[in-house]
């Protein structure tokens, strides 16, 4: 436990004295010393109550949940009307006109059960709406007619669309009331985040001519899960959402036209894999700049 010396006074036989905060252990120090307790008295119940501090510790830990999604791979499709509207979470075909919901993996891998769990996504849903209609600007393919209502055009010059929303965040919901230690639970993906991976991968692709494939990483979303333990203290699990799609000009033989993956973590762990991405980056441009050169040596 650290102590904060702020000042100090001089007694009568001319040594220092510190004055200290008032913590428990400032309250034991300066009692010990205006008493002449032992040292060794003194360091006995410095020992004691850091052995109760860590039993309080590891108390808490025993029936403390902890929730976390787990990674997951997804792919998307278009439906039978050319719409990209599918995001589902196997590669197999899927015959349906209106996209499927998607769900996340909720698990609790804590030692002790959560209640009253509560979600609350994250997102700034106007910085979607105009992304979106930068795109539409170029592609003539989406057009936001009111709010947060759009229309893809599948059908041009017919202008034959399929509209879809972009919502504000949901309010904070309760989505499970009770959860224990290795149990999961089906989160529903909200629409808007679902809609923005259907779309905006495949819009890019029309915008580019259909490359061969395109890369999209994103991290403008994030979730918070709040829950009580069983002492009834509420806990904030707080998750970005790393979402990475990969786009392809040609669909491959499930029709699928992109594959993708959520990664979860939190803030500081998030940061440490945007650096170590960032360092594979810088190695596999300073690679790729040195070959340059070997070339340009061998061929003036």
């Amino acid at each position: 436990m650290e102590i904060c010396w702020r000042r100090a006074t001089l007694c009568e036989g001319g040594c220092v004295l510190p004055v200290v905060e008032s913590t428990l252990l400032a309250k034991i120090l300066t009692c010990a010393i205006d008493n002449a307790v032992p040292l060794g008295t003194l360091l006995g119940v410095g020992v004691s109550l850091l052995v109760l501090r860590e039993m309080q510790k590891q108390r808490r830990q025993a029936y403390r949940p902890h929730l976390f999604l787990q990674n997951q791979n997804f792919w998307l499709e278009k439906n039978s009307n050319g719409i990209p509207c599918f995001m589902k979470p196997l590669a197999d075909e899927n015959k349906r006109f209106y996209g499927p919901p998607y769900y996340l993996h909720l698990e609790n891998i804590g030692a002790g059960a959560a209640h009253s769990v509560e979600v609350a996504w994250r997102y700034d849903a106007d910085r979607i709406r105009k992304e979106l209609v930068q795109l539409g600007s170029v592609t003539k393919r989406v057009e936001n007619d009111y709010g947060i209502h759009f229309q893809y055009f599948f059908s041009l010059p017919e202008k034959v669309a399929y509209g879809f929303n972009i919502d504000d965040p949901p309010l904070e919901e309760q989505v499970v009331s009770y959860l224990k230690s290795g149990d999961s639970y089906q989160v529903l993906l909200p629409s808007t985040i679902k809609n923005y991976i259907t779309f905006v991968p495949y819009l890019r692709l029309i915008e580019q001519g259909f490359p061969h494939s395109i890369e999209d990483r994103t991290e403008r979303f994030s979730v918070d899960f709040t829950y009580s333990d069983i002492s009834g203290k509420r806990h904030t699990e707080h998750l970005c959402i790393d979402t990475e799609v990969i786009a392809f000009g040609n669909e491959d033989h499930e029709g699928n036209y992109g594959i993708g993956s959520f990664s979860f973590g939190t803030s500081r762990l998030m940061g440490r894999i945007r650096a170590k991405r960032e360092l594979e980056r810088q190695r596999l441009v300073q690679a790729a700049e040195e070959l340059r050169k070997r070339d340009t040596e061998k061929n003036p």
